[in-house]
C-alpha cells in the first residue's frame, strides 16, 4: 500500500477558501430563514382583540390578485386602524378564488379577531403566517455541513489510511456503503415525489375526475398574458378572469386549466388569450364539491409532458435504491476450477500449480472496461449536464454586465466553471475522433487463469493499423483501498506488478500478433470487497500521430493458486 499523499499548503488554503464560501452562504441563508420564522413565531403571543372590518376588496396586480383589507380595533384605551392581513406579507394570490374567499370572509361591516403587538399597539394582523417555512433551514444547513467538512478535511486529512482486512468483505462496512448509496439516490426519489405531489399529481387527478364537473356558462371579464421576470429570461402564463353562477352565488375564477405555473413561449399563450376576449361567453367546468373551483379546459394538453420530469427523477432514485439494497454483494472469490485435458501439452498432472505451467482449454475474448461509443456518450452527457447548469449562471452574469450591474468577482468565479465546461466539450470531440481509430480485439487462449499460469494471447486490429506509430500491451496488478477522510471517501491505489507483454513500433507486427502472459505465483489473485480490491488489467496503448490516441483497459480475472473447491 502506498503512503498517503499529503496536500500542500496551497491546496489546503484553496480547499479552505472553497469550503468557506459554502459555509458563509449557508449561514447567511439559514440566518434569514431563522429570523423570519422567529418573527412569525412571536406573533403567536400577540393579544387577541375584537376588530371591525371597514374595507375589503380584491385588486388586480402584476403578480396576480391582491386581497386588501382595513379594520379598526381598541387597545389599551385607544382606537387604532390597520391594513395588514399577515405579518410582512401582501396577500397576493395566483388564483382569484382564494382572494375572493378572503374578501367574503372579511366583508365590510363584519366583526373579526385580530392579533395586536402589545409592545407596539399600532401593529396588528388578522392571520398568522405558517411556521412550516422553518423546515427550509435544512437546505442551507447542507451547505454549512459541506463547507465545514471541506475545511476540516483540508487540515486534518494527513493521517495514513488504515488497511481493512480482506475478511471484512461482508461486514457492516458493506452495509454502510449500501445505505449511503441508497441515501444518495433517495434524494432523487424524494425530489421527484415532491415535485409530482405538489405540481403534477393534483392536475392529473383533477383531469381524470373532471368528467363529473358541471358545464356552466361563464362571462369573460378580462384576459391577458402575464409576464414573470427570471434570471435566465422571462416566462409567461395565461390569466383569464371570468365570472359564473353556482349555488345561487356569482363567483369568479381565473384558472384556465389544471396545470398552472409559467413557462417560455409567449405566442402559444397569446393564442389562447385571443380565444377568450373580454365580454365574450364561454363554457367553464365547475367542481361540484367546491363551487369556487372552476376551469375553462379539462385537458392537460402538451403540458402533461412536464410530468415526465419528476417521474424520471423517481425512476432514477427508485432504481438506485433497489440496486444499493438488493444487488448481490461482493463476497470474495468462490471458484470451481475446470478439469483440463491431461493429454494436452504442458499440462501438469500433479495439480501442484507450479509456476510456469501453461493454462490450456477454453478461449475468452476480452472486453474493454469502457467502449469507445460509451466514452462518446458519457462525455456528451457530461458536457450537456455541466454546461446546461453553468449556462444559467452565465446568462445571469452577462445580463448583469448588459444592465450595468456586472460583478468582477462573480464573473471570475463563474469563469472557472466555464473553463471546466470547455474542457469537457473538448473531451467529447476527442472521444468522437477516437471512435474512428482501428478497433482492437484481444483473445486470451484460456477461459480460467490462475496464479502461476502461462497464458497465450492473440490480438488483431479491425481497420488500418498502419497509421499507428507504436502499439503496446502492459499487464498490471493494482491494489486499492478506500477509507474515510473527514467527510470525504478517498481511494488510494498502488501498482504492485507491471510487465510489458508486447511493444511494437513496426507496422508489420501490429495488424495481428501473439504474446504470452506469465502470472507470478507469489502475487495476489483478483479480489474485491467493500474497502479493498485487487485488479489485474491488460492496458493497450496505440500512439497515432496528429490524432487522438487509443488507451483501453481490458480487465482479466486471475484466480487463486489452489485447485478444487475453495472460498
Amino acid at each position: 500500500m502506498s503512503s498517503d499523499r499529503k496536500t500542500g499548503i496551497g491546496g489546503r488554503l484553496f480547499m479552505t477558501l472553497f469550503g468557506l464560501i459554502f459555509f458563509a452562504a449557508g449561514c447567511f441563508f439559514a440566518w434569514l430563514i431563522l429570523s423570519e420564522t422567529w418573527e412569525n413565531y412571536q406573533t403567536r403571543s400577540w393579544e387577541q382583540t375584537p376588530c371591525l372590518i371597514t374595507d375589503s376588496r380584491v385588486d388586480v396586480v402584476g403578480d396576480g390578485y391582491e386581497f386588501r383589507v382595513g379594520y379598526q380595533y381598541s387597545f389599551q384605551g385607544r382606537h387604532w386602524s390597520s391594513y395588514q392581513y399577515r405579518l410582512g406579507d401582501k396577500a397576493t394570490f395566483d388564483k382569484v378564488a382564494e382572494a375572493d374567499s378572503l374578501a367574503r370572509k372579511y366583508s365590510p361591516g363584519s366583526e373579526a379577531v385580530c392579533y395586536v403587538n402589545p409592545r407596539q399597539p399600532g401593529q396588528s394582523i388578522l392571520a398568522h403566517n405558517s411556521l412550516g417555512q422553518g423546515f427550509m433551514i435544512f437546505l442551507p444547513l447542507i451547505f454549512v455541513a459541506i463547507g465545514l467538512g471541506v475545511m476540516i478535511s483540508a487540515w486534518t486529512g494527513s493521517s495514513k489510511p488504515k488497511r481493512e482486512p480482506r475478511s471484512k468483505a461482508d461486514s457492516g462496512d458493506s452495509w454502510k456503503g449500501r445505505l449511503g448509496l441508497a441515501g444518495f439516490f433517495s434524494i432523487f426519489f424524494l425530489a421527484g415525489a415532491l415535485i409530482a405531489y405538489f405540481f403534477f399529481l393534483p392536475a392529473l387527478i383533477g383531469s381524470l375526475t373532471s368528467g363529473d364537473w358541471t358545464e356552466t356558462e361563464c362571462t369573460i371579464l378580462s384576459s391577458r398574458v402575464k409576464t414573470h421576470d427570471g434570471d435566465d429570461g422571462d416566462t409567461y402564463s395565461v390569466d383569464i378572469l371570468y365570472t359564473y353562477n353556482a349555488d345561487g352565488q356569482e363567483l369568479r375564477s381565473n384558472r384556465y386549466g389544471f396545470i398552472g405555473g409559467s413557462s417560455s413561449g409567449y405566442s402559444g399563450k397569446m393564442e389562447i388569450v385571443r380565444r377568450y376576449p373580454p365580454g365574450s361567453r364561454a363554457t367553464c367546468y365547475v367542481n361540484p364539491n367546491d363551487h369556487k373551483d372552476a376551469v375553462l379546459t379539462t385537458s392537460l394538453g402538451g403540458e402533461a409532458l412536464f410530468g415526465l420530469i419528476p417521474l424520471i427523477f423517481m425512476m432514477v432514485g427508485g432504481g438506485g435504491i433497489l440496486y444499493a439494497l438488493f444487488s448481490k454483494g461482493n463476497k470474495g472469490p468462490s471458484y470451481r476450477r475446470k478439469i483440463k485435458d491431461p493429454h494436452a501439452p504442458f499440462y501438469s498432472s500433479d495439480g501442484a500449480g507450479a509456476p510456469g505451467r501453461q493454462s490450456m482449454g477454453g478461449v475468452q475474448v476480452l472486453k474493454p472496461k469502457s467502449s469507445a461509443l460509451g466514452k462518446v456518450f458519457g462525455a456528451l452527457f457530461a458536457a450537456i449536464f455541466w454546461n446546461g447548469i453553468v449556462s444559467v449562471f452565465v446568462v445571469h452574469v452577462v445580463n448583469g454586465w448588459i444592465q450595468g450591474r456586472g460583478s468582477i468577482g462573480l464573473t471570475l468565479f463563474i469563469s472557472i466553471f466555464v473553463i471546466v465546461g470547455i474542457i469537457i466539450i473538448f473531451s467529447f470531440f476527442r472521444n468522437l475522433m477516437a471512435l474512428f481509430n482501428p478497433k482492437l480485439t484481444i483473445t486470451l487462449l484460456s477461459d480460467f487463469v490462475c496464479l502461476g499460469d502461462e497464458v497465450k494471447l492473440n490480438w488483431e486490429f479491425r481497420g488500418n493499423a498502419n497509421k499507428i506509430s507504436r502499439f503496446s500491451i502492459t499487464l498490471t496488478g493494482e491494489e486499492s483501498a478506500s477509507y474515510t477522510r473527514g467527510t470525504d471517501r478517498v481511494t488510494e491505489t498502488h501498482n504492485f506488478f507491471k510487465m510489458v507483454v508486447a511493444d511494437h513500433s513496426n507496422s508489420a507486427f501490429m495488424q495481428k500478433g501473439e504474446a504470452r502472459l506469465e502470472i507470478p505465483a507469489e502475487t495476489m489473485h483478483s479480489f474485491k470487497s467493500s474497502n479493498n480490491a485487487i485488479t489485474w488489467t491488460l492496458r493497450a496503448h496505440c500512439d497515432i500521430p496528429k490524432w487522438p490516441d487509443t488507451k483501453d483497459d481490458y480487465p482479466i480475472d486471475i484466480h487463486p493458486l489452489q485447485e478444487g473447491h475453495f472460498s
